[in-house]
């Protein structure tokens, strides 16, 4: 709303010989039609984790009691030892703190995941552990805010076959973690679970199938919270044993309990099961009333695209969503997306020339309740030699830290590195001007 102190602040404006008269029912009538252009601003480069072994897979969570971001990633020490890893980042781009999480001699952990419960001010870092070639299992450890003290390494779920890819997020109501994952049962069955986690102790609390078929695939599960419903959606990348079901995006919205999801229907979240783009690699935000997936739709050269959801599971908008890319590199693949304040910010990485192209990481925002990009699609990092596996979290003020591993210099081997992407928004107001 303007008041009477700003309209006199802003007719007091003299440009250079021309005086800008702002008329009150022109300035009333702007109130209602201002343009809002969505702008951003890159910090530098943060220097994560840099040495001479494979730092790979990060992810991130913003803690807001303390005002900093966790990254977690795996760094492989050697031909039989991958461990996991964490490094404290604050909102200035500085590395506070780096620890390890959980090694040991010869075994693998990798795919970690991050969230974190404000009420506990602690993590849940989930991750993948290999017991053998055939089976899998989801190990995870609760970390103090500042890495001072981290549990025992506990299992989330441990059976036959390959329980992984897992995903995480935090209930505030609650103080709860939901943890959803991919059990991976044989080369043409793989199903969605989760099993929620009690933050205050790590206790196992109930455990639910999601979404299971005979002959179908369901792989890469993500997952969001919404405090308002108290509810998650849980969604995934959806492959059926038919040429009538190529590669869709499906999900489930959960009730904080899970109670009633595993006969409940399936919704698809894009597209439709015949002539349509193939989707994979989604990822989901949490708005104030709707959720946005976003997903790449498994072609070269084309682009990302985006889709919101209700609080119900209806998939809204445009039926094959809207496309978050405009220009058209040789391929795209799907990254990440978190709501920050204003709306969503998504990114991913891209080669953009030939096919050996190197890839860089992009990003795009859009506003609560749009069926479009807030503006064209901007680098975030084109820097390195390859950069991929861009996840991201934000504050509540617009400003979003995006990790991904980048391959050094010389090209033998990847860091991890992040960049602050801070939200602007430029106002551009219709103007009455008069000559003297």
């Amino acid at each position: 709303m303007f008041t009477k102190r700003s309209f006199a602040i802003l007719s007091t404006l003299i440009v250079i010989g021309l005086v800008i008269i702002f008329d009150p029912e022109v300035i009333e009538s702007a109130a209602k039609s201002t343009i809002h252009h969505q702008c951003q601003t890159l910090s530098p480069i943060v220097d994560i984790q840099i040495d001479d072994l494979e730092n790979l897979e990060p992810a991130v969570a913003y803690n807001f009691l303390h005002g900093e971001y966790l990254v977690v990633w795996s760094t492989e020490q050697g031909p039989f030892t991958t461990d996991i890893w964490a490094a404290r980042v604050n909102r200035q781009g500085n590395v506070i703190s780096k620890f390890n999480v959980a090694s040991s001699p010869g075994k693998k952990r990798w795919q970690p995941v991050v969230a974190y419960s404000s009420t506990q001010d602690q993590y849940l870092i989930v991750y993948t552990v290999e017991v053998s070639s055939e089976d899998y299992d989801l190990f995870a450890s609760r970390v103090n805010w500042n890495g001072a003290w981290i549990s025992q390494e506990f299992s989330i779920r441990v059976e036959t076959g390959k329980q992984w890819l897992p995903s995480v997020t935090y209930n505030s109501q609650d103080d709860e973690y939901l943890v959803v994952y991919s059990n991976h049962w044989s080369i043409w069955t793989e199903d969605i679970a989760a099993q929620r986690v009690r933050a205050l102790d790590g206790v196992l609390e109930s455990w639910a199938n999601v979404a299971t078929g005979a002959d179908e695939l369901r792989s890469r599960p993500d997952v969001a919270y919404n405090p308002m419903q108290n509810e998650y959606l849980v969604a995934y990348d959806f492959v059926g044993h038919s040429p009538s079901h190529p590669p869709q995006i499906r999900g489930k919205v959960a009730t904080a309990s899970l109670a009633g999801i595993s006969p409940k229907p399936e919704s698809i979240l894009c597209c439709e099961p015949t002539g349509s783009p193939q989707q994979y690699d989604v990822s989901i935000a949490a708005g104030p009333d709707e959720y946005l997936v976003t997903f790449w739709n498994g072609i070269m050269a084309a682009p990302i695209y985006a889709r919101r959801v209700a609080l119900t599971g209806e998939a809204l908008g445009p039926s094959g969503g809207f496309p978050l890319t405009q220009s058209t590199p040789l391929s795209w693949r799907g990254g990440d997306v978190e709501f920050a304040g204003y709306g969503y910010l998504a990114s991913w990485f891209s080669a953009p020339g030939s096919a050996t192209s190197n890839y860089n990481i992009y990003g795009c925002q859009v506003l609560v309740g749009h069926d479009q990009a807030a503006g064209v699609d901007f680098i975030i990092d084109d820097s390195g030699q390859n950069q991929q596996l861009a996840q991201l979290a934000c504050s509540p003020y617009g400003e979003c830290l995006v990790v991904y591993q980048d391959n050094s210099p010389d090209g033998n081997d990847y860091e991890i590195r992040g960049r602050f992407v801070k939200h602007c928004t430029q106002v551009f107001l219709p103007l009455t001007l008069r000559i003297p």
